[in-house]
This record gives C-alpha cells, structure tokens and sequence, in this order.
C-alpha cells in the first residue's frame, strides 16, 4: 500500500517539478511521455485501495486502512499543492511554520502512513494507530530536512545537486 503511494506519489511529482532524474535513471514521463506517467501515477493510487480490498483481514481492518489511506493521500495532495504554489510563485516565501506544514503533508504522511497501515494490519486500534503516525509523522519531516540539506551541499545519490534550488523549492 505504502510503496503504490510512495511511486504515485513520485511520478507526479516528478511531472509538477519538470525534473528529469529519479533515483539517477529518467523519470518516467522522460521515458514513457507525460500521458502515461500521469495514468501510471494515478493507477498506483487506486491499486493501493485494491491491496487493501485484497487483503485477507477482517472487514473492520479493511474499513480503518481504507480510511487512513484516504485520509493520508488527501493530505499528501494538500502539501503537494503548497509546494507548487511556492516553487511557480517566485514572490512567495514561506514562513518556517508554512514550510513545516507543507513538510509534515507531504514526506511525514507517507511515513505515518506506513506506521499506520502496519499496526493496523497487526491488530492495534486506531488510538494506537494515530500516537505512532504522529511519532513517524516526525521522522518524517525529520528525514525530508535532512534530505532538503544534503540536496544544497553535497547532493542527493540519483539527484542532481542543487536541483530543489533549480525547480524553484523553497526548502
């Protein structure tokens, strides 16, 4: 469920930013065109309720995931939205409080997600559920920081150096 995001979520990203590097090989839409790496990208969500229909859990199992990923890509989409405006608005700065929020939708979502769909899938209840997506929410914004750094010094491995600062991110 998390990786079927985590890709989507990547294709269209890549596609909104114009890069053209993904985890140093082409992006998609460099190697297949942009019309089949949006239809990629939003296949991968879908595919991602259908794991969860597949699954062979119980149906009150089914219904928490189902509404915890709903919730965890609409959020996903509200800080992409964010970063968008922010990297096409050359007036736009963000305050650190903005840029956290952005942060924490986007990169904290698909690690509270993954800590949420586990425990979940292992019995816990969503009280459980929602204390351990706040603590991978954080680690989360944490990584993407630290990732937002090593991109202005010494470069991400399958980057390009310096690309945030190319594509306009206000990181």
């Amino acid at each position: 469920v998390v990786e079927l995001v985590h890709t989507a979520s990547l294709i269209h990203d890549d596609i909104e930013d114009a890069a053209d590097i993904r985890r140093g090989e082409p992006c998609a839409h460099i190697t297949h065109g942009i019309d089949t790496a949006i239809n990629s990208g939003s296949w991968l969500y879908f595919a991602a309720y259908s794991a969860i229909e597949n699954a062979k859990i119980e149906i009150t199992q089914k219904q928490l995931l189902t509404q915890i990923l709903t919730t965890q890509i609409r959020r996903l989409h509200l800080g992409q939205a964010m970063d968008i405006e922010w990297h096409k608005n050359n007036n736009s700065l963000p305050t650190s409080d903005e840029y956290m929020a952005m942060v924490r939708m986007k990169t904290g979502t698909l690690a509270s997600l993954a800590s949420q769909v586990g425990i979940i899938a292992g019995g816990a209840d969503i009280s459980q559920s929602e204390k351990l997506g706040k603590i991978a929410s954080d680690i989360g914004v944490a990584f993407q920081i630290h990732d937002d750094i090593i991109n202005l010094t010494t470069g991400n491995k399958g980057k390009k150096r310096g690309d945030d600062i190319v594509e306009g991110k206000k990181s």
